[in-house]
């Protein structure tokens, strides 16, 4: 069975629509789009149709059998599913809302940079008592 292969002038115009669609994708990082989504949006949709060029032409699987394109087309929605699972797990954790500062800025000593220093509860001797306490037996 003879395979066939893309010819020089082939290679050379898609790497000429690569390096195009390289240019698009960095004037659209440097203008500005009504919302801020819409810049990563535009550059991932970009950089997506640059990974299908560059498998269907550099990696020849534009002229492979209808198998292994569906066995690559496979892959790619696993890998798909895998990232969106991960994702998931990953924004729907409450680490966002636990992580506050523990001091102050207004606490910290500007020319050492060092918060109050505060020993540990455990560390602290406990309060004497006051008359009329019952002191506990040990």
């Amino acid at each position: 069975m003879k395979e066939e292969h893309p010819s020089l002038a082939t290679y050379w115009i898609v790497f000429a629509v690569l390096v195009g669609l390289l240019v698009v994708t960095v004037l659209v990082a440097e203008i500005k789009l009504p919302e801020d989504w819409m810049n990563l949006s535009l550059a991932m949709l970009i950089a997506a149709f640059q990974a299908v060029l560059i498998v269907l032409f550099f990696m020849h699987l534009w002229y492979r059998t209808a198998i292994i394109r569906i066995v690559a087309a496979a892959g790619v929605v696993w890998a798909f599913i895998g990232a969106s699972l991960t994702l998931t797990d990953y924004f729907t954790r409450g680490w966002h809302e636990a992580a506050q500062p523990r001091v102050s800025v207004e606490s910290v000593d500007r020319e050492t940079a060092q918060g109050p220093r505060k020993p540990p509860a455990a560390l602290e001797p406990p309060p004497a008592p006051t008359e009329g306490q019952i002191q506990p037996q040990r």
